[in-house]
């Protein structure tokens, strides 16, 4: 999409007014902050341009001739290195939020190091996916699904069910004759940004 940048500026005291400060008019396609927060990138006319995240270098961006050589950028990948972090992140989430923590009395510990030599032998994502099925499986519990991922063909993902959003806790209470709403999560810890948008309950005023 042709988007356009702006940031808000704020006047000098004693103003408490703000101000539009436009900085692409257009070709804006992506606009995102480094992992640890102390860079601003911007893909702007397919030229890639990086800057400290301080007021003065995002003023400059529109002004700044420097870019990024993306032409010459490279990725190194390692499947296997991948699957093997891929299974032990399913299994972790698993264990840290699965209803019961108790597990339903599994040796979880175990259950990873009896699947971990398939996963090292794995060659494609369907059966990384397949393995990690399997040991969902251990849990004997519905609603353990392994679905997504890089396939060939048709992503399976496409054609399932989107994820609930966040929702309230409720109790029972005989004396309103209904339900009483005990908490509303207004984000998920670990699962907050679809699409770089922040995921919120509905039931909450964000």
């Amino acid at each position: 999409d042709d988007l356009k940048l702006s940031i808000l500026a704020t006047i000098d005291y004693p103003s408490d007014r703000i101000t539009d400060e436009t900085l692409y008019d257009g070709g804006v396609e992506v606009v995102d902050v480094s992992t640890d927060g102390s860079y601003v990138l911007v893909l702007v006319s397919g030229e890639l341009k990086v800057v400290p995240r301080t007021a003065t270098k995002v003023l400059s961006l529109a002004t700044d001739t420097s870019t990024a050589a993306i032409d010459r950028l490279h990725i190194s990948v390692w499947p296997a290195l991948e699957y093997q972090q891929m299974y032990a992140d399913s299994w972790r989430l698993l264990r840290d939020y699965f209803y019961d923590a108790e597990l339903h009395q599994i040796e979880w510990d175990e259950v990873f190091d009896r699947y971990l030599p398939l996963v090292e032998r794995c060659g494609k994502r369907e059966e990384l996916d397949d393995v990690m099925r399997q040991m969902g499986g251990e849990l004997s519990a519905l609603h353990v699904f392994v679905k997504g991922g890089e396939h060939d063909g048709q992503n399976e993902s496409s054609t399932g069910n989107e994820i609930a959003s966040l929702g309230a806790v409720l109790r029972r209470s005989p004396e309103m004759n209904g339900y009483e709403i005990i908490e509303i999560p207004e984000r998920d810890p670990d699962f907050h940004m679809i699409d770089r948008q922040p995921m919120y309950s509905p039931l909450s005023e964000q």
